[in-house]
C-alpha cells in the first residue's frame, strides 16, 4: 500500500468516533506563529459541552520502527497547530527511547499493520499476498459460468495482487487452490487447466481445445454463489424473480431466474424487454 492510502485508513480508523466530535482528513492548519499553513494527516475536533478538544493524529507507514526524532517532529507540528492532544499511528513500532520520551509528553502511541489498514480502505480485499507481504489480493474477478453440455454451473473465486500482480484462484468443485506466477499452468483435480497469460486469467475446461478468458466475464451477484454453494435463502433471497445473465462456456449468454422455492428457471422466449415466461428447470 501507499503512505497516501494509510494515511487514509488512519482517518477511517477514527471515523468511527465521530459521534463524539468531527474527524478530518489530509487538511491545511495555519501555523500558530507564522501563519503559515501546515499540512495535517488526521485532526480531530471533540465537542465536550461548549468546549472543542482538539487533536491531531499523524500516519506513519514506514518499515522501520519510530525513533526519539519522529516524535519530537511530530510534538513540534501539535504545538504548532494548537493541538490539545497529539498521537501517531505507525505500521512498524517504535524504539524503547521513542516509547519513553511520548509518555513523557502524553503523545500516545498506536500500531496498525498494513493488513489493519487494508482492511479499512479496500472493500475486496481477500487476503494479504503470500509474496508481497505488504499487499492485497483483491478478491474481483470470481464468477459464474454456465456449462451448456452438462447443463450445470461452474464456479471459482478469484483475485489478483495490487503489487505483483500473482494471481490467486480456487475451484470450489475439487477443492484446488493455487498461485499462479508469469505464465504459469496448473490442472486442478477437475483436469481443468488454468493459465495465467500476462495479468489475465485463462481457463481451459476439461474436454475443450482451447483456453478462454474468464476473468473478464459478466459480473453476477454473490448472492448467486450463496445459491449455487446451497447456502439458506437468508443469503440469496433478493435474487428471486430478478432476471440473471450468466456467461456459457461456449461463448454464448444464458438468462436464469431463482424462484422462491429455491428453483431454477430459464426464459421460454426473448423479446425486446428481455426474457419472459420462465420455466423451471432441474439443476
Amino acid at each position: 500500500m501507499t503512505w497516501q492510502e494509510y494515511q487514509l485508513a488512519t482517518s477511517k480508523f477514527y471515523e468511527k468516533f465521530e459521534s463524539f466530535g468531527k474527524i478530518s482528513h489530509n487538511i491545511l492548519i495555519p501555523d500558530r506563529l507564522t501563519g503559515q499553513n501546515r499540512q495535517v494527516d488526521v485532526w480531530g475536533e471533540i465537542y465536550v459541552g461548549n468546549h472543542i478538544v482538539t487533536m491531531l493524529i499523524d500516519a506513519k507507514f514506514r518499515k522501520d520502527k519510530l525513533d526519539i526524532k519522529d516524535v519530537e517532529e511530530v510534538e513540534a507540528l501539535g504545538r504548532a497547530v494548537k493541538a490539545n492532544k497529539v498521537a501517531i499511528v505507525t505500521s512498524s513500532g517504535w524504539t524503547e527511547p521513542a516509547e519513553k520520551y511520548a509518555n513523557l509528553s502524553s503523545i500516545d502511541l498506536r500500531i496498525m499493520n498494513p493488513e489493519q489498514a487494508l482492511d479499512l480502505i479496500i472493500e475486496n480485499k481477500w487476503f494479504m499476498c503470500y509474496s508481497c507481504k505488504d499487499e492485497c489480493v483483491i478478491m474481483d474477478s470470481d464468477g459464474a459460468i454456465y456449462q451448456e453440455d452438462s447443463g450445470l454451473f461452474f464456479i471459482w473465486y478469484s483475485g489478483k495482487c495490487r503489487n505483483c500482480k500473482d494471481i490467486y484462484f480456487h475451484c470450489p468443485a475439487c477443492g484446488d487452490r493455487k498461485i499462479l506466477e508469469k505464465n504459469d499452468k496448473y490442472k486442478c483435480d477437475c483436469n481443468h487447466i488454468w493459465k495465467k497469460n500476462k495479468d489475465e486469467l485463462m481457463i481451459k475446461f476439461k474436454g475443450f481445445k482451447s483456453f478462454q478468458r474468464i476473468d473478464n466475464k459478466k459480473k453476477i451477484p454473490v448472492e448467486f454463489l450463496f445459491w449455487a454453494n446451497g447456502y439458506p435463502k437468508e443469503f440469496w433471497g433478493r435474487l428471486v424473480f430478478s432476471t440473471l445473465e450468466i456467461d456459457t462456456d461456449k461463448g454464448n449468454s444464458q438468462y436464469f431466474l431463482i424462484t422462491p422455492d429455491g428453483g431454477l428457471a430459464t426464459p421460454d422466449y426473448l423479446d425486446e424487454d428481455g426474457p419472459s415466461f420462465f420455466f423451471p428447470i432441474q439443476y
